[in-house]
């Protein structure tokens, strides 16, 4: 981590004010220092937006999740609640739904602090596994009277692992679903010259799954704007993070799975180390990924068209380097 001169004394003003004696946690917000490295780069790119929308939003919660660290913390609150909670991983967030309870609450401030990002996919894979079997582990703890908007909170973190379960359903649903050859492709290339009705309904129905996330999209364009992101990069940002969640799904799935089951869980801090990795690593790390891939590749075969929703599933051998 690393503090701007000012980052302390700031966070004071503020558990100063009067105003604020029912705040017991003052978030900072977050910037990636390393990002002139490739990966720690492509993660943090879309940061500014992130930042953007965080700061006109979390603060309308009761609460917000404390995570992470470069916070201030008012330790006589967390006294009153006997202080970190050690039966929880993410103590952090465990700490701010105790303080909840005793009417002390967490906010973010404008702060800036700068913290590292994972230097490679095995960093970041490490990273993703902690962080998924500590969410669940916390969120799954019986909480008294949780307000609505910190439930919705708890929600979106658990969703963020539990949804990848879905991701390796989606990779074999999109290569076995279905068949197509290159005559087919060919067909409807000519047929669509001619039969522009045709074309139109094909491709509202192989794209009908699209909309949703395509719309989203669309929404997000002048946030990038006032964030000051270019779209390009954003493109760049969102097809690398599918890239790394496909990459690390397995690993997710067992962590998550582990929480679910209230197995041990094993602490692993984020590797630091800056080295070059190969492909070779990079299939050696995930034992599952090269017979899923293919798996996928064999469904492809018998369905061509698919080549073209596969893309990441392929190049996460290349783009995770």
């Amino acid at each position: 981590s690393i503090l701007p001169p000012d980052c302390v004394g700031r966070l004071l003003l503020y558990a100063e004010c009067p105003a604020n004696r029912d705040i017991a946690i003052f978030n900072t917000l977050p910037h990636c220092w390393n990002n002139i490295r490739r990966f720690p780069g492509l993660l943090s790119s879309v940061t500014p937006m992130q930042n953007w929308i965080r700061l006109r939003i979390d603060n309308l919660a009761v609460t917000t999740l404390s995570t992470g660290h470069n916070n201030l913390h008012r330790t006589s609150a967390v006294l009153d609640v006997g202080g970190f909670n050690e039966n929880f991983i993410a103590e952090d967030i465990a700490l701010t739904l105790l303080l909840l309870q005793s009417r002390f609450r967490s906010v973010l401030t404008d702060v800036i602090a700068f913290d590292a990002e994972p230097e490679h996919i095995f960093s970041f894979v490490r990273r993703q596994q902690r962080w998924a079997a500590q969410t669940i582990q916390a969120a799954g703890y019986t909480w008294r009277n949780l307000p609505l908007s910190v439930s919705f909170q708890l929600f979106k973190l658990v969703w963020m692992y539990l949804g990848v379960f879905l991701y390796p359903i989606w990779a074999i649903l999109a290569a076995w679903g279905a068949t197509s050859t290159w005559t087919d492709i060919q067909s409807f290339s000519a047929l669509s010259r001619t039969e522009h009705g045709y074309a139109c309904t094909v491709i509202l129905r192989v794209f009908a799954p699209w909309t949703f996330p395509l719309l989203m999209l669309a929404l997000k364009t002048p946030i990038l704007k006032a964030a000051g992101v270019r779209f390009g990069t954003f493109l760049v940002h969102l097809f690398f993070s599918w890239n790394v969640a496909f990459y690390s799904m397995f690993a997710i799935c067992s962590a998550a799975a582990r929480s679910l089951v209230h197995a041990d869980l094993d602490f692993k801090v984020t590797d630091k180390q800056v080295r070059r990795i190969t492909i070779r690593e990079i299939l050696s790390h995930q034992p599952f990924l090269a017979p899923f891939l293919g798996m996928v590749a064999l469904g492809l075969e018998q369905n061509v068209f698919g080549l073209f929703l596969a893309l990441p599933w392929f190049s996460i051998l290349f783009l995770c380097q």
